[in-house]
């Protein structure tokens, strides 16, 4: 049966879809209402920085004196936020909630358009990635995960593209990879775990252009990443030099070292690790992403994931320096677990929903660039 020009499958997929963002906007309107000025750390990380930025004239580098709101933390998020307050004239609680909705709203574009919305697969793509409660909260919670997490999956579907153009002999390669070197840059000026993102952005690149020995198209990429990498980098050393508190004083490879020979610690950090991984997602979605990350690295293995294999290697590769920082703090452990996992999760979800459903190649559309229209598109035949 056709539903004009859709199936009667496709139309009740996108009629779920809209019942999921229906519960999603309920869950957005409701989650700024309990907490307009965001979780902890909005108010006292994120928006504190902006309030600075925004009263503190020539002395707003008076934020980085209080040590415990993380002077390091980089500073994208709260520079938009007091831009948009000095447009807006005034501090309203609604601006940080909904910069984190502008960049939530983002993500499930990208993803759903690298998968093609003429596809079924992206539709029920949204609906997956709308579905936990647990990471639709996050986008009025007025922090950095959010942007964080769209800068991540938007450079990583840049790449994936960047791949599909140069099999397919389109110059439009060089574009992609200064545009995927952008946005791995503005997310290391988002947070700092987007400093190890924007390194294994770079061995990606690296890797897929030595291949066919195209060196010189990495410095596309480069050029893409200087601007905010060097701003990141400025930061760092000249304005705020501090390690972040987390980290142990002393050698790292040497705690390292004596953490992984500690059956004790490694149970500990395991259990407090997985109880997150195994129930992240909230009432209605639990398990959700155990699901979603084994059908992406299943994905990844096979003949035809390419362009999965290319993405997921990232968020596989943040996983696993929050886990070395897990292992190598010196605060009380499941703490730390408890109180940033479940976010670090949220981060890399919009990117793992994406490669449990690149079902194939993502493939550049040569006839929009042989017609001259300016470039190719994303789809997954």
């Amino acid at each position: 049966m056709q539903l004009g020009a859709l199936s009667l499958t496709d139309g009740i997929v996108r009629g779920l879809f809209g019942v999921v963002v229906a519960v999603a906007v309920v869950t957005v309107v409701r989650g700024y209402l309990a907490l307009p000025h965001g979780d902890w750390d909005a108010w006292a990380i994120w928006n504190q920085k902006a309030r600075f930025l925004f009263r503190g004239g020539s002395h707003w580098t008076a934020a980085f004196a209080i040590d415990w709101s993380h002077p390091g933390h980089p500073l994208l998020l709260p520079l938009s936020v007091a831009r948009a307050w000095s447009y807006a004239g005034s501090e309203l609680t609604i601006v940080p909630a909904l910069v984190g909705i502008v960049f939530g709203c983002g993500i499930v574009a990208i993803v759903m358009g690298a998968l093609d919305t003429g596809r079924r697969g992206a539709w029920i793509a949204g609906i997956v990635m709308l579905t936990p409660a647990t990471f639709v909260r996050e986008w009025t919670a007025q922090q950095a995960d959010i942007p964080f997490a769209f800068f991540m999956v938007a450079g990583l579907v840049s790449l994936g593209l960047a791949r599909a153009a140069s099999r397919a002999g389109s110059a439009d390669v060089t574009k992609l990879l200064f545009v995927a070197g952008a946005l791995g840059s503005l997310a290391a000026w988002t947070k700092n775990e987007g400093t190890l993102l924007l390194f294994v952005m770079a061995v990606v690149v690296t890797v897929v252009a030595g291949r066919k020995a195209r060196f010189r198209r990495c410095a596309w990429w480069v050029a893409g990443a200087a601007p905010a990498a060097l701003a990141v980098a400025w930061f760092k050393i000249a304005l705020t030099p501090v390690a972040p508190y987390y980290l142990p004083d002393g050698p790292l490879l040497t705690t390292l070292a004596e953490r992984l020979s500690s059956p004790e610690h490694l149970a500990v950090v395991n259990a407090a690790v997985w109880q997150q991984w195994s129930t992240w997602g909230g009432p209605t979605a639990t398990g959700a992403m155990a699901f979603v990350s084994l059908a992406a690295v299943l994905v990844a293995l096979t003949r035809t994931g390419g362009s999965a294999r290319t993405v997921v290697v990232v968020p596989m590769a943040m996983l696993a320096g929050t886990y070395t920082v897990y292992l190598l703090t010196s605060l009380d452990v499941r703490w730390l677990v408890a109180t940033t996992f479940s976010r670090i999760l949220a981060q890399i979800w919009p990117s793992l929903v994406l490669v449990a459903f690149l079902s194939r190649e993502l493939a550049w559309n040569r006839e929009s660039e042989n017609l001259g229209v300016g470039g190719g598109v994303a789809r997954v035949p």
